[in-house]
């Protein structure tokens, strides 16, 4: 059986971006269980020098983009910098 270089790389980045979205869901059952406003959890930080949970998430997708890119051999899109919010 021969593996192309998307079955190993494209699971394993699908599978963390799902990973990302369940701690996304169990942020936002944090922020209800506590009624903190929409939102604010993306906004906090495990340390002072860390990024903040929303900013750890766009770094992550930032580099899935840019792997694909890459995996695609086409040009890594520029760095996206968007506000994270919640949708009901």
């Amino acid at each position: 059986m021969s593996l192309s270089v998307y079955d190993i790389t494209v699971p394993v980045m699908v599978h963390g971006l799902n990973v990302m979205d369940d701690y996304l869901d169990h942020a936002q059952a944090l922020e209800r269980a506590r009624r903190f406003e929409p939102g604010r959890i993306l906004g906090e930080r495990l340390a002072s020098d860390m990024l903040t949970f929303g900013e750890q998430f766009s770094v992550s997708c930032n580099k899935v983009d840019a792997h694909m890119a890459k995996l695609m051999q086409r040009d890594a899109p520029a760095p996206h910098n968007t506000l994270m919010m919640y949708s009901a």
